[in-house]
Order: C-alpha cells, then structure tokens, then sequence
C-alpha cells in the first residue's frame, strides 16, 4: 500500500489535510473506500491499527487531521459543534469526489466525538454505512447526571457549551445525536468498551435501540468485554484493537465488501 497526505480548502479558506492509505490495487470509480473521523485531540495516525487493516483488505482509507490537530490553527476544538460538523460534511464530499473512490461504496468511521460528527453527517448524506466507537449519543442527559458525580466535568461543561445544561439545552443537543435517530437511514454499528467510563456503553445501546425503533434496523452494538474508551484491556494486559478492527472488517464484509 502506499501512504500519501491529501488536503482541501474549506469554505472558510482553511487547509484540511488526511492521512490517505491506498491499496494495491484500485479501479478508478470503483474502490471502496473509509474516511476515519478521530477523537478530540487525537490524529489519524492514533488511528493507524484500523487505516492499515482496512488498506491490507483492500479500502481506500482518508482520515482526517482536525482543526487544531494537524490542519488549521492550533487549540480549535468546538467538541463536534458546527464548526466541525462543517469540517466534516466538506470532507466527505472531497472524498466523494476523488477519482478512484466508488461514491455507493464508503463508510465514514468514527470515535468517541468523532462518532458523533459521524452520526450528525449520516442524518444529511447517503454513505454505504457507519462505524461510531465509544460514542456519546446524549450530551444533555449526561452533563445533567454529571453535576452531582463528576462535578468538576460539569463545571468545565458549563463554560464550553453555553451556560448549564438545565437551562441553557441548545449547546448540548446541537452535539447530541439520540434525536436524529428518525433521520438516519445509513446502516450503523455502534463498538463500546464495556469498561469505557469515559463514554459509557449505555449510551452506544440507546442510539442503537432508537435507530432500531425508527425503521434502521440493520444499526446493531457489539459491546466488547473488559474494554475501556480506547479499547485498552482492563488492567495490564494490552488493548483490544486488534479485535475490534475485525469486529468492523466483519461488519464491511457484510455491508460493503472491498470486492465488487
């Protein structure tokens, strides 16, 4: 495979760059293709165990380098607000319309905020299917249950997102996405850690269980056993990503086979 950086300009004249992994072998309109969304404050390369199993297997792999995090100006972050949702949708269609890349075959892939900005884009765009890890479907129920467990997050929440979640919704649901869930049509697995404290699994089964009830029901969860946020193994012994990138291999297998 051979690896290459690929960049954009955004309609606020930014430069975006990705992390782009291509495989042996392509066929101009018809490779099928990722585009990985990472977590705040991560970069495609802490991504690398999935972009490069997906290559091997034959996908045309883009992973987006954020703002503040390998593309535009350093410390922006607006945790799945507008400004990366907007980052996000003009990525995808840069994807959408490289030569190689076969527009009925991508599965746009993401983790922990990135999950999020994934299932946003999926509530606007048509893609082949998604992959959201360790993901947060409702902002405002867990800041709210946040202000007598962890109060310090709740604290920090408060001053990012507009005022307290009691009174001041908007900035929690804008990053929410159990409310979209009659509008996303694009098959979706949800992967958590069932010893994720960060983003715990519930949230991961509650998507799940409203896209289910409103007609998605090709959408399921794998919850994978004494795995945490990033799918380290609970205690000494490692991670679980090696298990977890074939969880989603199985899962393209299915709805997207790298074969035509």
């Amino acid at each position: 495979m051979k690896k290459t950086t690929e960049q954009f300009v955004t309609s606020d004249g930014i430069t975006m760059y990705l992390q782009c992994f291509v495989p042996f072998h392509t066929k101009e309109g018809h490779t099928p293709t990722a585009l990985i969304v990472p977590g705040g404050q991560c970069s495609p390369e802490d991504y690398n165990w999935i972009s490069g199993t997906l290559c091997r297997r034959g996908y045309l792999v883009y992973s987006l380098y954020q703002r503040g995090y390998g593309s535009g100006e350093p410390r922006v972050n607006d945790h799945a607000g507008q400004r990366q949702q907007q980052d996000l949708r003009e990525a995808f269609d840069f994807v959408a319309a490289q030569p190689l890349v076969d527009r009925s075959r991508i599965a746009v892939i993401g983790h922990s905020l990135g999950a999020d900005l994934v299932q946003k884009l999926a509530a606007e765009k048509d893609f082949a299917c998604g992959v959201a890890m360790s993901q947060l479907s409702d902002w405002l129920t867990y800041v709210k249950y946040s202000k007598d467990f962890i109060p310090d997050y709740y604290k920090r929440a408060c001053q990012k997102y507009g005022g307290d979640p009691f009174n001041n919704p908007e900035g929690y649901i804008e990053r929410s996405t159990l409310q979209l869930a009659d509008k996303i049509k694009t098959p979706m697995l949800a992967i958590t850690g069932d010893r994720d404290n960060i983003t715990p699994a519930v949230w991961a089964e509650k998507m799940t269980e409203a896209l289910n009830a409103s007609g998605n029901t090709k959408s399921k969860c794998v919850i994978v056993e004494n795995a945490g946020h990033f799918f380290e193994h609970f205690g000494f012994h490692g991670d679980q990503r090696t298990e977890v990138a074939e969880i989603i291999m199985d899962w393209l297998g299915e709805m997207m086979p790298a074969e035509d």
